[in-house]
């Protein structure tokens, strides 16, 4: 990492709060057509990750998580030990088809008179929880162009312990410098440190934020995170949306059985529930 790249990149950070390229319907429409365009997006946040990371940070642009799944990209971390090399999912971006995010928002709720703001998240959220579970990112963002979503998830799918998401949007002018600080959380929180520290800054100290990229803490109190209703004397679980595992590609395969773990525990939780929901009645 070289002190004139970083001399240059910095000069560049006013681009991150340049509006995204005005892209026509007939261009982009569909979701393959928002992965395309999503590089308008993710090109500076990248650009910065690899000055300040190196290739302990990986992007990958051609991500499948399973039939019937959205496109999406994801970055992982890149980990060289004694057993060879290994990577963990760090974070995913869904790209949905263009104008969608606001279908799914404004179909179960209202746009409030003073903010313009939509009040329901829950379909959205759902569409990032799957995405959680089958990506293994607590971080995941949703994206159709026009809107970009961006979620911190604490804890796994059905995890009672486990608090509230954080969850984020802004005026599309701010959609780089939010997600770059949203990866900016991802890769503190999963220990990677920068390559160097910063001019008058210690090594774990050296961070995103110092360049003014804020990580997530807008709490989301109705985002679709309840996981458990009652109806009438019962209580159910609401459903997982259903899009298979990712392929053997994607993961490797520590984490694949790590989530295959976790997915099981959760099953065999649900289980213990009915039977005992049974045994009540």
């Amino acid at each position: 990492m070289s002190s004139s790249s970083n001399t240059d990149m910095m000069d560049r950070l006013e681009e991150f709060e340049q509006p995204l390229p005005s892209l026509s319907t007939t261009k982009v429409k569909t979701s393959e057509d928002v992965k395309g365009a999503s590089r308008h997006l993710t090109e500076l946040p990248n650009r910065l990750l690899l000055n300040f990371y190196g290739d302990r940070i990986e992007f990958r642009n051609n991500i499948n998580l399973g039939p019937g799944a959205p496109p999406c990209v994801l970055w992982r971390v890149k980990k060289v030990g004694g057993d060879g090399t290994s990577h963990r999912p760090l974070a995913v971006l869904l790209c949905l088809e263009r104008g969608s995010i606001k279908q799914l928002i404004t179909s179960g709720g209202h746009a409030s008179k003073t903010t313009g703001e939509y009040g329901d998240l829950g379909k959205l959220s759902i569409q990032a929880q799957t995405a959680q579970v089958f990506s293994g990112c607590d971080y995941v963002a949703v994206f159709d162009l026009d809107t970009l979503w961006c979620w911190k998830f604490n804890g796994a799918y059905n995890d009672e312990s486990a608090s509230p998401p954080l969850a984020g949007s802004g005026p599309p002018a701010k959609y780089r410098t939010m997600l770059t600080g949203w990866l900016g959380g991802a890769v503190h929180e999963a220990g990677v440190r920068m390559l160097q520290s910063l001019p008058g800054r210690s090594l774990e100290d050296s961070n995103f934020e110092c360049f003014g990229f804020k990580p997530m803490n807008s709490k989301v109190t109705s985002a679709g995170h309840q996981r458990e209703k009652k109806s009438g004397n019962e209580t159910t679980s609401d459903p997982i949306p259903e899009f298979a595992p990712a392929s053997k590609d994607t993961l490797d395969g520590d984490e694949r059985e790590r989530r295959q773990r976790k997915n099981k525990a959760r099953n065999e939780k649900r289980k213990q529930k009915k039977k005992a929901a049974g045994e009540l009645a």
